[in-house]
């Protein structure tokens, strides 16, 4: 469990890093930075990883269902990124926000009460079992969970 783990924070970061680089000419290699990586969004993050199959079937999250069911707040999320399987029952979730600048523990707080739902959502013992086992990942601003 926490191979997949590290391979789907590993995976956000290359995601990020690459959809960063294909965007040069090729001419010259740019160093991946905080800069290089803002232009990439969390949402296409999502998709990609809906694109390589690492979410079955995902569901499209509209803005107003991020705020109501996921706490999406954006005066603390610089930008958040969302992939839910569709299929039922399922394994299949990720979450990732990115904080703004100085508002790391609010958005840790968003993301350990998404954690807190998916548990109480969660009906199939899979689920329960993958939902209460998923840690919280930190990366810098970055904030991410994956079940």
């Amino acid at each position: 469990m926490k191979k997949i783990k590290l391979m789907m924070m590993a995976l956000l970061v290359s995601v990020v890093a690459v959809g960063c680089s294909s965007a040069s000419n090729g001419e010259t290699n740019t160093p991946v930075t905080e800069e290089t990586t803002s232009n990439v969004s969390l949402k296409e993050v999502a998709a990609q990883l809906g694109e390589k199959e690492y979410i079955i079937m995902p569901l499209e999250i509209s803005d107003e269902e991020a705020k109501e069911i996921y706490h999406v707040n954006t005066d603390v999320l610089e930008d958040y990124g969302i992939a839910k399987t569709g299929r039922m029952p399922g394994l299949g979730f990720a979450f990732m926000v990115k904080a703004k600048e100085g508002k790391l523990e609010e958005a840790k707080a968003i993301v350990e009460q998404v954690k807190a739902d998916q548990v109480g959502n969660a009906f199939y013992p899979d689920e329960v079992e993958a939902a209460e086992s998923a840690e919280i990942l930190v990366n810098g601003n970055y904030v991410a969970l994956f079940i």
